[in-house]
């Protein structure tokens, strides 16, 4: 029996380190690729004054893929968890940051919601891939 579980977590062991140190970095760096595309495409619409350069939804449309970019290798569930934790406690950013939303979302350009829609996809795609190193081993 004892046996059996020395083998359960060399394997788990194994495949973690095999996930952690080899699969999860091409991972981040295939979503860091994808994120400055999406910036790209933010800067495109931009130049293409398909939105002003000047406008507050520009402004925090690229901070927020700025400190993605940024951040990338943080971003897991505790991560998540504790974002929300600090927001409940701290009234005055929470309001800032519904107000930012806010303002995407009344957006009258689809590009806007688009990037904001992909932000957010790669933002989720993020947490699940850094997720299963979470469970037992935080």
């Amino acid at each position: 029996m004892i046996t059996v579980l020395f083998f359960i977590l060399v394997s788990v062991t194994i495949v973690q380190y095999i996930y952690q140190s080899i699969l999860l970095p091409t991972i981040r760096q295939h979503l860091r690729f994808k994120m400055f595309a999406l910036r790209d495409k933010l800067r495109h619409y931009a130049y293409d004054e398909v939105i002003s350069s000047n406008s507050r939804v520009y402004k925090i449309l690229q901070d927020r893929i700025n400190i993605t970019v940024d951040y990338l290798y943080l971003v897991d569930l505790k991560v998540v968890f504790d974002v929300n934790k600090f927001l409940k406690k701290n009234k005055t950013i929470s309001k800032r940051i519904e107000k930012n939303r806010r303002l995407i979302k009344s957006s009258t350009l689809v590009e806007v919601r688009e990037i904001e829609d992909e932000l957010n996809k790669r933002l989720f795609l993020t947490m699940i891939y850094h997720s299963p190193s979470f469970c037992p081993f935080y």
